[in-house]
């Protein structure tokens, strides 16, 4: 006489048909979340690099971008993704407003006309010999 317990409810148990059992699914990716925190890297990034056009403009611009799709895709419940993606737009534009004021102080400032008439390596060059025994 054997005793047969009958089906057991340990996960952990090989099944009786002896098969492997896939794990069930993980939570899906959350991206607008991923995207946020991206946009907002970027835009802490491109705050310095503010102060070289070169490369403040297109990592804002990159920034921005990453903010906006951020918050177009639709988010799970709870999510942070879309104040992170509002977090990354506004530090994004930092860069462009710093260089519109630039340009309007650069514009409403010029520079002084040059009044020194002297050239800038101003060389006594010797005259050539025999030219002034005339």
């Amino acid at each position: 006489m054997s005793f047969d317990p009958g089906p057991s409810n340990n996960p952990y148990q090989a099944p009786l048909g002896g098969q492997y059992m896939a794990p069930p699914p993980g939570p899906p990716a959350d991206v607008p979340m991923i995207l946020g925190i991206i946009s907002i890297v970027v835009g802490v990034i491109a705050v310095p690099l503010s102060c070289c056009v070169c490369f403040g403009i297109p990592a804002g611009g990159l920034a921005v971008i990453l903010g906006i799709v951020a918050l177009v895709i639709p988010a799970q419940p709870g999510s942070p993704g879309k104040k992170l993606g509002i977090g990354g737009i506004v530090l994004g534009l930092v860069p462009f407003v710093f260089f519109a004021v630039m340009m309007i102080i650069s514009a409403l400032n010029p520079q002084p006309a040059l009044n020194n008439n002297n050239p800038p390596f101003n060389f006594d060059v010797p005259a050539a010999p025999n030219q002034g025994e005339k």
